[in-house]
């Protein structure tokens, strides 16, 4: 099954990719178009969250230092409310995004929100076996895998899915 047109447009859908050094990602589209590899990833990206959010807190977690530059927040109320989510995965071992344009559905950069604070070697185990057992670490996926490796890289705070 797919993400429909109408669907991308009208939700905030979370999904989630794992680069070939098994980098852990999540982003919210804020109700922009999806990368074309995740569209039709519709049972596999919802099973991959119902793991997630099974999982425990593993990671300690660090906010963006630059998020002020994409997003203003009125009080600390509101910036709190939308670190939320961000918060929950990254204390999870993903380095979680957002849409940065949220007004314009075909622009896909993302800008870093909070990524967690580990080596490498604890990643969770359970999320990578459900990764691979689904086939998200499929061919398929090897043009998103490429560009996050080149420009995911953990010190950059943007990614854009437009030229993939």
């Amino acid at each position: 099954m797919e993400y429909s047109l109408n669907y991308q447009l009208t939700k905030d859908i979370d999904f989630f990719l794992i680069d070939r050094d098994f980098n852990l990602f999540h982003f919210a589209s804020a109700g922009s178009l999806l990368p074309d590899n995740v569209i039709n990833n519709y049972e596999e990206n919802k099973l991959v969250k119902s793991s997630i959010l099974q999982m425990d807190e593993l990671f300690d977690i660090e906010i963006n230092p630059e998020l002020e530059e994409f997003v203003e927040f009125e009080n600390e109320n509101m910036r709190e409310q939308y670190l939320r989510d961000f918060i929950y995965y990254a204390k999870r071992g993903f380095h979680s995004y957002d849409n940065t344009n949220i007004n314009n559905y075909e622009n896909q950069n993302y800008h870093l929100v909070a990524k967690p604070v580990y080596p490498k070697y604890r990643i969770p185990y359970i999320l990578i076996n459900c990764f691979f057992r689904k086939k998200l670490f499929s061919q398929s996926y090897s043009n998103i895998y490429n560009k996050l490796k080149i420009d995911a890289t953990l010190n950059k705070s943007m990614i854009n899915f437009n030229n993939i």
